[in-house]
């Protein structure tokens, strides 16, 4: 979160809240990520990252490693 607001590209990030337990995959995100990994981050081409430092790395280089 902390990337996108001092890149200036929060507006393109649409935030969806899940929950959910190895029992119960409530609304994590499995048909995005197989296992439900927190935190997620689905692209516009449908992949979706699941680390968070992949994560942080895909919107630094998208906004220009500024």
């Amino acid at each position: 979160m902390v990337l996108l607001h001092e890149s200036g590209q929060i507006g393109d990030v649409t935030l969806v809240s899940a929950t959910g337990n190895p029992i119960g995959g409530g609304s994590l995100p499995v048909a995005e990520t197989p296992l439900g990994n927190i935190p997620a981050l689905v692209c516009d081409d449908g992949h979706a990252l699941h680390d968070s430092r992949v994560i942080c790395r895909y919107p630094d280089a998208r906004g220009g490693g500024r």
